[in-house]
């Protein structure tokens, strides 16, 4: 079987569909779906060919059922498409919130009623709106759009890491198995050459070996380690004690002294670099370091772990392009911005992705 080769794409993700829950609002710049020209053509016009766009499946519901979807809500999401097409941008579209899963909804959101995993229902309706979309876009290239299916499923109950963390789920590898192939053959029974982006299972560290072969499909990591460092002062991951890192890539965990670098970030991800290097295609589909990380670490990290991906022929997008991750507006204290069409630019971190 040929297997699917992804482009090395670089981007960013928009957050203009994220959540439909305003307290959202205060941390991510989001415009609710009017996605502006401007960002596409500030990317055109940086290098980069990578929107990933995280939304919540209620974006799209116009009534109880959640069975009927709002046409004005698709065709957002075709303007958007025209959007990438104009401006050399690969669209991907990702359910953050999915029926039955959301896995950051608390305490900043409701969380999701049911189970995507578990309950035939829920993975009847999450299908349900990637058939709407698969027809909708039936015939796009896949040179303009891909499917991410759900962002960051669970840690498995009998996954590569249920000796190594107490954060396990009771979604198992089959159940998380089921879902995945059952999405993707039911995308490609309506556009049998969609790709499909599979995120990979414990919050995305693991690859999926069963799922590795399924046609015109792809898989996908995210990178945000060490979290005392890509999270320092972070609101919504309350469990990272912050007065514990007294600098860059040192810190304690677990009363341990935890010193951090190159080779650390090269060994946690090694299961992708191997499944890379295997001739399978892989995308970064996250990264980056909150806006109270001091600017110096961000950089040294993100030189660390870009050029890392890059000898592995993976592509990045980092989570967000505007905001507290990303290069535009980041708030951060210690960055000299420079002005750029009414927006505070970070010119050394964009400099430094450009690089990879």
């Amino acid at each position: 079987m040929t297997k699917l080769v992804m482009p090395r794409y670089r981007g960013f993700n928009l957050l203009d569909l994220f959540s439909t829950s305003n307290r959202w609002d205060e941390h991510f710049p989001m415009t609710h779906g009017e996605f502006l020209e401007d960002d596409f053509r500030f990317l055109n016009e940086w290098g980069f060919n990578f929107v990933r766009v995280p939304m919540s499946y209620l974006y799209f519901v116009a009534d109880s059922s959640r069975r009927k979807i709002l046409e004005s809500k698709l065709e957002t999401l075709d303007r958007l498409v025209r959007l990438g097409e104009k401006y050399g941008v690969h669209i991907s579209l990702s359910f953050h919130r999915a029926p039955g899963y959301c896995v950051t909804a608390y305490p900043f959101d409701v969380k999701e009623i049911g189970n995507l995993w578990k309950n035939k229902d829920d993975l009847e309706l999450f299908c349900f709106y990637w058939e709407a979309f698969a027809r909708r876009y039936q015939g796009v290239s896949n040179n303009k759009l891909s499917f991410d299916l759900v962002n960051e499923p669970p840690n498995l109950a009998d996954g590569a890491l249920k000796e190594l963390t107490p954060l396990l789920s009771d979604v198992t590898t089959a159940e998380y198995i089921h879902v995945h192939r059952t999405a993707t053959e039911r995308i490609h029974a309506i556009d049998p050459d969609r790709m499909v982006i599979i995120e990979g299972s414990n919050g995305t560290m693991t690859p999926s070996e069963e799922l590795k072969d399924l046609p015109n499909a792809v898989q996908s990591m995210h990178h945000y380690f060490p979290m005392y460092v890509t999270h320092h002062k972070c609101p919504w991951i309350s469990e990272i004690d912050d007065s514990k890192w007294p600098y860059p890539y040192e810190g304690i965990m677990n009363g341990q002294v935890d010193v951090w670098d190159k080779k650390h970030i090269r060994d946690l991800s090694d299961a992708w670099f191997r499944f890379a290097r295997e001739g399978y295609s892989v995308h970064l589909g996250e990264c980056g370091c909150y806006k109270y990380t001091p600017h110096e670490v961000v950089l040294r990290w993100f030189e660390d772990l870009l050029d890392i991906v890059k000898e592995n022929n993976i592509g990045f997008s980092l989570w967000n392009f505007k905001g507290p991750f990303g290069i535009l507006d980041s708030e951060r204290k210690d960055v000299d911005y420079e002005d750029w069409y009414g927006h505070k630019l970070d010119r050394k971190l964009l400099n430094l992705l450009q690089k990879y």
